[in-house]
């Protein structure tokens, strides 16, 4: 007899826990990329300091074996408290540089203004290091490590109306001193990252950043697949107004942190909340796809009680911007206690009849569908859990009984080669 399985949200008994991002070291997952608009925000879901940053630049494509420039500039978005204690610096990995910029523009169109750059802290031996910028003020900032002989590039005005694309940094010959932009006020637009490039594996040391709760949509921080501890004490204490659309009742939230998630898979995103202890208020989470100021809201939902779940499940495209929200929800105007609890993230792929992630239709597994369109719309027909909930046991029988009949292609089990195990299908459904 066949249950149909109900998925439920239960964080509080998931054994293998993601770790905050509280610091004090921040893990680069996924891929920071080397420009504002997929750099890395290093914010925090909770209140900590951040001493060490650290992640991987590649010069070697995973599809075209030598091909240069795949993944070789890593940008991160930070915020600096102290100026006067900022620093950042690499070890001897490999031959490093290190560019400071300065975050201006929207969080749909940010730029990033150029401020300093670093190759060598000394003659003849890798490492970067930048400390003691004149001038420099608190504020949210990027700092981008790749390896040499890589620059950024820029556009400047060049008379008569028109720019040009130009170098924003030059090295002394040994590579020693901090070094400033070429051209006052240049922002960031590509890399020039020669073949031979250098690459690797980096740790860089941080001072006077403090990764901020994001109680602002443009300070979204990062949110990953697995479950994440939350403290909405930083969160914004002004009401939220929730899209038309939320569950009845609820007029909004307070204590506000945002959250930015990428998906990682075609189909449904799931995502949940849930207080580490009973609460006087409900928690409430809404979901946008897009960016800040451009957003489309896509999901809310409010826990029934204060100790209860709040969950939504989102349909989404690989490399999807998922904005979220999480919150008190609102019951009077009086300031609600601030809550801590996890967020859990998880995407569910869904195929349909005929693609090739979908299984095959002569092996049982726990998605629906399968990867023969005709055969899997035939059995559909018959049997519509198939295509609903699962492509089970009986779902594989409906296939031996139905397709193998039906098609004259030997290649009986849809696996892309005609051997033996097509051969003991047929036999196996002989005078059937």
């Amino acid at each position: 007899m066949r249950t149909t399985i109900t998925a439920v949200l239960s964080i509080a008994l998931v054994v293998l826990q993601a770790a905050a991002d509280v610091g004090p070291t921040w893990q680069e997952d996924p891929d920071a990329g080397s420009v504002p608009s997929t750099s890395q925000g290093v914010r925090a879901t909770g209140v900590g300091t951040v001493n060490r940053i650290i992640g991987t630049t590649t010069a070697t494509s995973p599809f075209t074996g030598g091909l240069a420039g795949m993944d070789l500039v890593d940008l991160y978005e930070i915020d600096i408290t102290s100026p006067a204690g900022f620093m950042v610096g690499t070890g001897p990995d490999f031959d490093s540089r290190l560019f400071l910029f300065r975050r201006e523009g929207t969080s749909c169109s940010p730029i990033a203004v150029a401020v300093a750059a670093s190759h060598r802290r000394a003659a003849g031996v890798n490492g970067s290091e930048l400390k003691a910028i004149p001038g420099l003020a608190a504020g949210t900032y990027y700092v981008a490590i790749t390896g040499a002989p890589a620059v950024p590039r820029g556009w400047v005005a060049a008379g008569s109306g028109g720019y040009s694309l130009v170098d924003l940094f030059a090295f002394p010959a040994d590579g020693v001193g901090t070094q400033f932009p070429l051209v006052a006020g240049a922002a960031l637009a590509e890399w020039t990252t020669p073949v031979g490039t250098a690459a690797g594996s980096y740790s860089m040391t941080v001072g006077g950043v403090t990764p901020k709760v994001a109680a602002i949509c443009s300070d979204a921080g990062r949110a990953l697949v697995g479950v994440t501890a939350f403290d909405l004490a930083g969160g914004s204490t002004s009401p939220e107004t929730l899209p038309s659309g939320c569950e009845p009742g609820i007029a909004g939230m307070t204590r506000t942190i945002w959250l930015r998630h990428t998906a990682a898979c075609d189909g449904a995103l799931t995502v949940g909340v849930q207080p580490t202890s009973p609460t006087q208020n409900p928690l409430a989470i809404v979901a946008w796809l897009g960016c800040c100021e451009q957003r489309i809201p896509v999901g809310c939902d409010a826990a029934g009680a204060p100790a209860g779940q709040a969950s939504i499940v989102v349909p989404v495209r690989a490399g999807d911007d998922v904005l979220l929200a999480i919150g008190v929800r609102m019951t009077s105007s009086t300031l609600p206690a601030s809550v801590t609890g996890d967020l859990f993230i998880e995407c569910t792929p869904t195929f349909a009849c005929g693609d090739e992630r979908a299984g095959s239709c002569f092996s049982p597994h726990d998605t629906p569908f399968c990867n023969a369109g005709d055969c899997c719309s035939a059995v559909c027909a018959v049997d519509p859990y198939c295509c609903a909930v699962m492509w089970d046991g009986t779902c594989v029988d409906g296939a031996m009984g139905v397709c193998i009949e039906s098609t004259p292609n030997p290649d009986i089990n849809g696996d892309g080669s005609v051997d033996g195990k097509d051969l003991a299908l047929l036999l196996s459904s002989w005078g059937t």
